[in-house]
């Protein structure tokens, strides 16, 4: 592995005569919002992954960043050991959410104990009405593995349809606590 150089802003790492194979890029950039260092980043490098540094952040953020493009998401404290197991995630062609952003993303709030936090994630993103080729591109996996999830969390919770999941979600959950994330996978 070796850091071929780094940037300050947006412009500079647009600057860089680089090719890398992964950017790690902070998730706020002086005078940039997350979606234009994504999308702008993806643009100029399109071969390589994007993990994506954070102090804080929520569902949606995560959502977000993985539906424009990032292949990964950690927070900024995470140690060496972590930091360099995503740079390898993501340079191999996987996705890498840190342990805290797994937990976020698990929705304690109403999950079955028989569901994984990938499927828990299917959960979220059906409720939110997308279908499985959206699902797919939002989570990086294939249309069949989300069929599969699908299925799996159907199985499950003995339920028939999309309409009883989101039943069962909003009969188990707090409202006050209950968001989903509403967003569309990137063109990309």
């Amino acid at each position: 592995m070796e850091v071929l150089g780094g940037a300050t802003t947006l412009a500079e790492a647009l600057a860089s005569r680089f090719e890398p194979d992964v950017i790690v890029a902070e998730v706020v950039l002086p005078g940039s919002r997350r979606h234009e260092i994504i999308g702008t980043l993806r643009a100029r490098f399109p071969a390589a992954a994007i993990l994506m540094l954070t102090a804080t952040c929520t569902p949606e953020d995560i959502y977000g960043a993985l539906a424009e493009g990032a292949s990964g998401y950690i927070l900024k404290e995470v140690d060496a050991a972590e930091l360099v197991a995503a740079v390898r995630h993501v340079a191999g062609g996987e996705q890498h959410l840190g342990p805290k952003m797994i937990a976020l993303l698990d929705p304690a709030r109403y999950a079955h104990g028989d569901l994984t936090p990938r499927e828990n994630m299917v959960v979220d993103l059906l409720v939110a009405g997308h279908l499985n080729h959206e699902i797919a591109a939002i989570l990086h996996l294939s249309v069949r593995t989300v069929e599969h999830h699908r299925s799996n969390v159907l199985r499950k919770l003995e339920i028939r349809s999309r309409a009883d999941l989101v039943q069962w979600v909003m009969d188990r959950a707090d409202d006050a606590s209950v968001t989903v994330a509403g967003i569309r996978p990137s063109p990309f």
